[in-house]
């Protein structure tokens, strides 16, 4: 799962590094649709640490260190 790819060469990883510099503070999200919701921070935090574990990307650790900063007991917390 964490290395498939789609007929036009996308995968998980892509999204993730898409989605790393608005989840890190160094991008505004403008598209909408974004849901700011406790469960769904949780949800994108959890994924987004395993995603770093994964691929090791600077710009992922940089998203991980910023969500530990605002949420620092995100990681012990469940989500559903």
């Amino acid at each position: 799962m964490w290395h498939y790819k789609t007929q036009d060469a996308l995968g998980l990883k892509d999204a993730f590094e898409f989605i790393a510099p608005y989840l890190a503070g160094q991008k505004q999200w403008a598209q909408g649709g974004l849901r700011d919701d406790e469960d769904s921070i949780l949800c994108a935090f959890q994924m987004t640490v395993n995603a770093e574990k994964k691929y090791a990307t600077p710009s992922l650790k940089a998203a991980v260190k910023k969500l530990n900063k605002d949420y620092p007991d995100a990681l012990t917390r469940p989500w559903y």
